[in-house]
């Protein structure tokens, strides 16, 4: 068994709290209902001899939003890339704003 929902555990968070997971814990939330702002910052990092495979008609939904990973920008920290990525891809002019929830729900 990969999961036990008898050992899961509810993490409050107050007023300026944050979570700080690794992406393999299974997380999530219920819908934000008052009238205050959540955000959420994702970083993920891969060596510089990954590739970022893009594909057009990449599509995923979460909840209310739809986005592409083909549009997604990545970043390369440190060293030289050895994987032949596009880095030029959500930056600049390239850049293209993901809708929030509150926003299509306006």
């Amino acid at each position: 068994m990969l999961f036990d929902s008898a050992t899961a555990k509810d993490d409050v968070l107050e007023a300026g709290q944050f979570s700080l997971h690794d992406v393999y814990l299974i997380h999530g939330s219920n819908a934000n209902r008052s009238d205050k702002r959540r955000a959420a910052f994702v970083i993920r990092y891969m060596p510089a001899s990954s590739t970022f495979v893009r594909q057009s008609g990449d599509e995923h939904r979460q909840g209310e939003v739809s986005f592409s990973m083909s549009l997604r920008p990545i970043w390369l920290l440190r060293g030289r890339d050895r994987g032949g990525n596009d880095f030029s891809v959500g930056h600049g002019e390239n850049y293209q704003l993901v809708p929030r929830v509150s926003d299509e729900a306006e």
